[in-house]
């Protein structure tokens, strides 16, 4: 654990209808958050019906592999009312 941001990370988002491995129903592909600098990233997300979703986020570090996303995730529920 270094404390300092992920300044070139890439962020790899997918979003499911519904709670947190419950149904698997991603809408759409998974796809890239928009590095802003300063190991800030920005996901834009439209999500056009009511119900609860889940944001998986996966992270992996510049020079990683690919298998170290799964040391770096988090769901993130989202309520559309």
């Amino acid at each position: 654990m270094t404390k300092k941001p992920l300044t070139s990370a890439q962020v790899i988002v997918g979003i499911e209808k519904g709670a947190p491995m419950s149904t698997m129903n991603m809408i759409g592909p998974m796809f890239d958050g928009e590095n802003l600098g300063n190991g800030e990233y920005l996901v834009k997300v439209a999500l056009n019906e009511k119900g609860y979703y889940t944001m998986h986020t996966h992270v992996i570090p510049a020079g990683k592999s690919m298998h170290s996303m799964m040391f770096n995730h988090e769901d993130i529920g989202i309520v559309v009312k």
